[in-house]
């Protein structure tokens, strides 16, 4: 079943661009400057809320914003200005990466000028139209109308990779937009699947940690931020107070599965967060975790493992990513139960410590680690722990023994 969206709201357009606005600005109000053409920080000339002025429509929404000039009745026109002014921005610009970016020799100011002389033309020659002498928006109310005219083009690229037969009057649906008006394809399979599984988690990770993979970090700081922001409209539990069992188990199994990239990726950019963007979602998430997996016996304990086991198999997630998380008891604060190489094993805080220390990882082509080995002799053959049945038989202290004087028992296969 799909993720439900529950955060309503009673005007969706108006979600959508208070929401693109924030992340766009870090304002609630749109900035005069923006009313203007800027440069976006790329060299790409931009108007209003992130209005690319290399892509024609939005030059064309620009115009319908600034004129008022209804689009009806005036059509012919409406056009006929946007084909000039089109023309002026590919005589300042050149195409690079499908956009237009300023020439080295221009700015954004001069661009400015260029098309207010261009408006100021056009406005000679049709004077009963009363075309503005300026290329720009005169308040926040006409930029907002320009954005409105191309709006629709991403909620129709989020009604298709979702499924949806319309626009969702909620936060969600508009956070996914807005993620979408940056760049639409990060509604990426990622994201499609996790909404389609009805997994929150991980539509959450998707978005915070799994959008930003470019290499100008100047840039990525800011997207970072970005992120943050609009992943704090997914929420990981529908209802904090009363997460679902299915809730929990996505947000252990994305939590486990991701925490490196997670802890890494908040490292990176731990100056652009602040208590706005989701800062420390793995400090708070963990504890969360950490709660539910505090038990008292060692049944309630195997069952939670069965629970979370079964819940990975059933979402194609290999159970060896499972690694090292543990369900303590409160009573001693030791691991009753903890996962290594796909099966549940008693283990205690100490002796897991142990293993990993004693152990090297089998790293796979892609990075990921499968499991552990041990140098045991000169000829660098190696001993795969992939097989191992610790905590049954009384083998776990022969097995850990044997990491500590390099020598391993016999009932661990060996490999070269």
């Amino acid at each position: 079943m799909a993720v439900q969206f529950t955060q309503t709201v009673t005007d969706i357009n108006q979600e959508i661009y208070e929401q693109i606005k924030l992340v766009e600005t870090g304002s609630s109000t749109l900035p005069t400057s923006d009313l203007s053409v800027y440069d976006d920080g790329a060299d790409i000339p931009t108007i209003g809320l992130g209005l690319n002025l290399s892509v024609d429509a939005n030059v064309t929404a620009a115009v319908v914003g600034m004129t008022g000039l209804d689009k009806s009745t005036h059509s012919i026109d409406i056009d006929s200005l946007s084909s000039s002014l089109i023309s002026v921005i590919d005589s300042y610009t050149n195409t690079i990466g499908g956009n237009k970016v300023l020439n080295s020799s221009v700015t954004a100011t001069d661009l400015q000028l260029a098309l207010n002389a261009e408006m100021v033309s056009f406005g000679n020659n049709n004077p009963t139209l009363n075309i503005p002498t300026e290329f720009k928006f005169s308040n926040e109310t006409q930029a907002q109308s320009a954005f409105e005219e191309i709006i629709g083009t991403y909620t129709s690229h989020v009604n298709h990779r979702l499924g949806l037969s319309g626009t969702s009057s909620t936060k969600e649906y508009a956070a996914l937009v807005a993620l979408a008006y940056g760049s639409p394809e990060l509604i990426g399979s990622g994201l499609v699947d996790a909404y389609e599984r009805g997994d929150r988690a991980s539509m959450f990770y998707e978005i915070a940690y799994n959008s930003n993979n470019g290499s100008n970090k100047d840039v990525q700081a800011g997207l970072a931020k970005r992120y943050f922001y609009l992943s704090s409209y997914i929420e990981v539990f529908s209802d904090i107070n009363n997460p679902t069992q299915s809730e929990i188990l996505n947000a252990e199994l994305m939590y486990y599965t991701h925490f490196k990239a997670i802890e890494s990726y908040e490292e990176s950019y731990s100056s652009t967060k602040n208590a706005d963007y989701n800062a420390g979602v793995v400090n708070s998430l963990k504890d969360l975790i950490d709660d539910y997996n505090t038990v008292t016996d060692y049944n309630t304990a195997k069952l939670k493992f069965e629970q979370l086991k079964a819940h990975a198999i059933a979402n194609g997630v290999d159970v060896k990513k499972l690694d090292g998380i543990s369900i303590y008891n409160t009573e001693t604060g030791e691991k009753y139960l903890t996962y290594i190489n796909g099966e549940m094993q008693l283990v205690s805080a100490g002796e897991l410590d142990g293993i990993i220390a004693g152990a090297n990882p089998i790293t796979e082509s892609d990075g990921s680690v499968s499991g552990y080995f041990v140098e045991h002799d000169d000829n660098g053959e190696k001993s795969s722990i992939l097989e191992m049945i610790l905590g049954r038989n009384g083998l776990l202290a022969n097995f850990t023994r044997g990491v500590a004087e390099n020598v391993l028992p016999p009932y661990i296969e060996s490999r070269k």
